[in-house]
C-alpha cells in the first residue's frame, strides 16, 4: 500500500504485508523518506538474515530518526562497553537463550553488578524485538532468560541522635535548614529544590509542594510531586516551623526579598542538584561520628523515624512521602528491626478493612 500521513503527529508511515505478516514503519518526516524506508525494508526481507551488529545499527538509526538521541547514546555506550566485547556477532536468527546467559556470566566474571546484567538483557531484548518487527527473526531469546537476582544493600540513614549532632556542626543557617527540611518531611531532593517561600506557611505549619525538579541535560521543572501532578500540602512539626521561620526572617532583611525566592537556593537561583549531598559530606568531614549519607538518605531517615516513633500505617507513611505502599514495604522496611512483624501487621490491617 502507499505511504500515508499520520494525522496525530504529522509524520508519515508505511504498511505492507509479506508471507502473511504485516510490516510497518512510522515516524518519518516526509513521504519520500517513508517510501525509501519501505523499499529498503522490502529489499532486506528478500536478502535473508542479518547480523546482530547490523540490526543494532538500524535500531540506532531508528532512534535518531525519531529524535531519541539520549536513548541512542545510552544504547550505543552499552553496546560498546558491555555487549560487543562479550558477545560474538552472528546471524540474529542463530542466538539462543544460552548465548544471552553466557553473556551475563562473562559480564559477572568481569565485575558487573546484577543490575548491569539485567539492563544488558533488557537492551538486547529491544534489539531483538526490533528485528522481529522487521522480519529478521521470529523470536526473542532474551524473553527466555530469567532476571538476575541480587541482594539489596541496606540504605544508609540517620537516627535522630545523628541528626542532632549534625545540627551542631558549623554550617550556614540555610544549609542546616535544608538538611532539617528533608529530614523532618522526607520530601525528595527535587521537591526541596523547587520550594519557594510562598510555599511555606508558619501559621498553618505546612509546606506545599507545587513542583519538582528533574535533570535531563539541564534541569526541568515539572508540576506536583514525582508521582502526581497536583499540589500537595505537607504538615510540618513545630521545630521545623521554627527553623524555617528563622531563616525566612533573615532573608527578609536582604535587599529585594520576595516570597518567590527559593528556600534551599540563593534568592531566585535554584540550588544545584548535588548541593545537599555536598552539605552532608562536609558535615561528615567536620564530625566523623555523623554517618556519611546521601540526600536521598535523609528521606530514608525520615521514614525510619516514622516507623520507629509513631503508630502510622505504611499507607499513611506512603501518603506523606508521596510514594506507594509497595515501595514503602519493599524499600524502607529494612530500616527497622521488626520488619516481618510490621509487614504482617500491615497485611492484617488491610484484610480487616
Amino acid at each position: 500500500m502507499p505511504t500515508k500521513k499520520d494525522k496525530s503527529n504529522g509524520t508519515y508511515y508505511y504498511l505492507f504485508q509479506k508471507n502473511g505478516k504485516r510490516y510497518k514503519g512510522r515516524g518519518f518526516p516526509t513521504r519520500a523518506a517513508a517510501s525509501a524506508a519501505e523499499r529498503e525494508r522490502r529489499q532486506k526481507l528478500e536478502t535473508g538474515s542479518r547480523l546482530l551488529s547490523e540490526v543494532f545499527l538500524e535500531k540506532m538509526a531508528d532512534y535518531k530518526l525519531k529524535g531519541q538521541n539520549q536513548t541512542a547514546a545510552k544504547m550505543e555506550q552499552m553496546w560498546r562497553c558491555r555487549i560487543s566485547p562479550y558477545l560474538e556477532d552472528q546471524v540474529i536468527t542463530e542466538y539462543t537463550a544460552g548465548d544471552i546467559e553466557q553473556l551475563q556470566s562473562r559480564l559477572k566474571a568481569a565485575g558487573h553488578s546484577p543490575n548491569s546484567l539485567n539492563e544488558v538483557k533488557t537492551r538486547l531484548g529491544v534489539i531483538f524485538n526490533f528485528a522481529i518487527l522487521h522480519g529478521y527473526c521470529d523470536r526473542n531469546p532474551c524473553q527466555r532468560v530469567t532476571k538476575v537476582k541480587h541482594t539489596r544493600k541496606p540504605k544508609a540513614f540517620w537516627t535522630e541522635d545523628d541528626y542532632r549532632r549534625a545540627m551542631l556542626v558549623k554550617e550556614s543557617q540555610k544549609n542546616l535548614a535544608t538538611v532539617a527540611l528533608i529530614f523532618w518531611t522526607g520530601i525528595r531532593r527535587g521537591e526541596a529544590r523547587g520550594l519557594e517561600w510562598q510555599d511555606f506557611s508558619r501559621e498553618q505549619k505546612t509546606i506545599t509542594i507545587r513542583c519538582h525538579v528533574v535533570e535531563d541535560g539541564g534541569h526541568a521543572i515539572l508540576p506536583g510531586r514525582k508521582n502526581s501532578s497536583g499540589d500537595m500540602t505537607v504538615p510540618i512539626d513545630d521545630e521545623l516551623v521554627s527553623v524555617l521561620s528563622d531563616l525566612q526572617d533573615q532573608e527578609r532583611k536582604l535587599r529585594g526579598y520576595t516570597d518567590y525566592w527559593y528556600i534551599t537556593g540563593y534568592k531566585r537561583q535554584m540550588a544545584s542538584q548535588n548541593r545537599t549531598g555536598k552539605i552532608l559530606d562536609r558535615i561528615h568531614k567536620k564530625d566523623s561520628t555523623v554517618p556519611r549519607i546521601t540526600a536521598h538518605g535523609l528521606r530514608h531517615s525520615h521514614v525510619s523515624w516514622l516507623f520507629n516513633n509513631t503508630n502510622l500505617t505504611p499507607q499513611q507513611i506512603a501518603h506523606r512521602i508521596g510514594d506507594t505502599v509497595e515501595v514503602v514495604l519493599a524499600v524502607y522496611a529494612h530500616l527497622y528491626d521488626d520488619t516481618d512483624q510490621i509487614i504482617v501487621d500491615a497485611i492484617n490491617t488491610h484484610k480487616a478493612k
